[in-house]
């Protein structure tokens, strides 16, 4: 998704995206009236939004309680440095003006069951093809992306910082910094919080957030020593996804544990569930929901016959 600033007050294989975009200034290059920014953002919006900034980086020097009704305040130094980045322009947070952040696109590929028809395309591919469908929605310029954030839960395997990949695969600038970050389930919600809050401070201007997943490729590991008595491959899915590396149990037990400490019944969890799915099936029914979704070319696969699962049909012309 695109958030756009300054001018108002998975455990499956899958992928999607955000961006967020700040708009400094109804002034600035490529929008100069209020008009565009009603085009931008409108629900069939393609305008162009190309502006550059410099960069601004805080610098902290030292805190200080101003008063009993404040929290503390961090103070920064006013010096304007020139760097290969741009300027460094630190500012006092309590004359820092916090600048909004919109959601102006989003894109996202289908889900697909553990080693089904998305098995064969890696995580990192899975997200270069959410982010060139959300870059492509948006009309926003792979060259205008200022900082790329990649959430994922399952690393092993996928090679070094997957929001590189990403970020090389999606024709962004190898220039651009990128990040890829592990809380979890919520990595890919991390990713679209902290590029708000970069929006929020003016550090960035365009930020993309992926969170992709493929617990298809997730690979069986095995110790580098050799022990007596053999060997046992181990599931990264397990050992990444689900098992508690404090505890020492899986996510599931603790579940039940919490759940017993709350008094949340079966009942109860069976009727949320239901509910998810229902709000899921509801949701698939508003048109607006498929534009969101990115076709994965796979290709033709041949596969083995079942019986009794695919019907032929002769069909007397084309227009039956």
């Amino acid at each position: 998704m695109l958030l756009i600033s300054e001018f108002g007050s998975s455990k499956s294989d899958f992928s999607f995206t955000f961006q967020l975009r700040t708009l400094l200034s109804k002034t600035s290059v490529g929008l100069n009236s209020q008009a565009a920014i009603a085009k931008l953002l409108a629900p069939s919006a393609s305008a162009n939004v190309c502006l550059r900034t410099d960069q601004r980086n805080l610098h902290s020097r030292n805190t200080k309680s101003r008063n009993q009704s404040k929290a503390s305040t961090v103070k920064f130094e006013q010096t304007r440095h020139k760097t290969s980045y741009g300027y460094i322009e630190p500012v006092s947070v309590n004359t820092m003006k916090i600048k909004n952040a919109f959601i102006l696109s989003g894109a996202r590929t289908g889900f697909g069951t553990m080693n089904s028809a998305l098995a064969s395309v890696t995580a990192p591919k899975l997200g270069i093809i959410a982010v060139k469908g959300a870059l492509e929605k948006s009309k926003i310029k792979p060259k205008d992306v200022t900082s790329v954030y990649a959430g994922t839960v399952i690393q092993a395997g996928t090679g070094e910082n997957i929001a590189r990949q990403i970020s090389i695969g999606s024709g962004i600038p190898t220039t651009v910094p990128c990040m890829t970050l592990n809380k979890a389930c919520s990595a890919g919600m991390t990713a679209l919080i902290i590029g708000a809050q970069h929006i929020h401070i003016g550090y960035q201007q365009c930020i993309v957030g992926v969170a992709t997943e493929s617990m298809s490729n997730a690979p069986f590991i095995l110790p580098r020593h050799l022990p007596t008595g053999g060997l046992m491959l181990e599931d990264t899915i397990d050992r990444d996804g689900y098992l508690d590396p404090v505890k020492g149990v899986s996510v599931a037990m603790l579940a039940e544990k919490t759940a017993r400490e709350l008094k949340i019944s079966r009942a109860d969890q069976d009727a949320w569930s239901l509910e998810s799915y229902k709000k899921a099936s509801k949701a698939w029914k508003v048109p607006k929901t498929l534009t969101l979704v990115i076709s994965v070319a796979l290709g033709i696969s041949i596969d083995h016959f079942l019986p009794n699962t695919i019907q032929f049909y002769q069909f007397s012309n084309a227009q039956d």
